[in-house]
């Protein structure tokens, strides 16, 4: 009965749930574009300056991966905070903090899920244009190429995963001490 419910509010708060979607698909096309600097290093160790590359690479990611997991935490805040008056009817109505938390658990993995998809197709997409241009600026020829590596892919189901289980564990807490607003 919960999973039919947890699709019936992902349906019902599509146009909430759009901009929510959006950003996780946007970050994980971030993740994978830093999962695949990391592979491409080698790569471009030939072509210029190995050093240089792998500080370059170094610093985007630890610029931006605390940056995507603040992100991610705070979609899930914010969606929680959004539904809050929702749960609480559900509260008044005798439905258990338990069964609710796990409502909300079940859709944020189904919208994490798919965002996940979706972002790993814009990553591909996001790929390939940085590849053609970091190419035609060192003026070698690049043809276009769809390429699934393994390793990126692994690496950012790795990052995605986790940033997106601590916030939801967070905000399991929350649900657990009556914290949502």
């Amino acid at each position: 009965m919960m999973c039919k419910l947890a699709f019936r509010n992902v349906k019902r708060m599509a146009k909430d749930y759009i901009v929510y979607f959006m950003t996780m698909a946007v970050v994980t096309a971030l993740m994978f574009f830093v999962s695949y600097a990391f592979v491409f290093q080698r790569c471009a160790e030939s072509v210029s300056d190995g050093c240089m590359m792998s500080v370059m690479t170094g610093l985007a990611t630890a610029f931006i991966v605390p940056i995507i997991a603040w992100l991610i935490n705070y979609m899930v805040r914010f969606i929680l905070e959004k539904r809050s008056r929702e749960f609480g009817i559900y509260l008044l109505v005798g439905v258990k903090k338990k069964e609710i938390a796990r409502l909300y658990f079940t859709e944020n993995l189904l919208l994490g899920a798919g965002a996940f998809l979706v972002g790993m197709g814009l990553g591909l997409l996001f790929q390939q244009i940085l590849l053609s241009i970091f190419y035609s600026m060192v003026q070698l020829d690049y043809k276009l190429h769809l390429e699934w590596n393994r390793n990126c892919i692994l690496m950012t189901a790795a990052c995605y995963l986790c940033c997106y289980l601590l916030a939801l564990f967070r905000s399991q807490k929350k649900f657990r001490k009556n914290e949502y607003p």
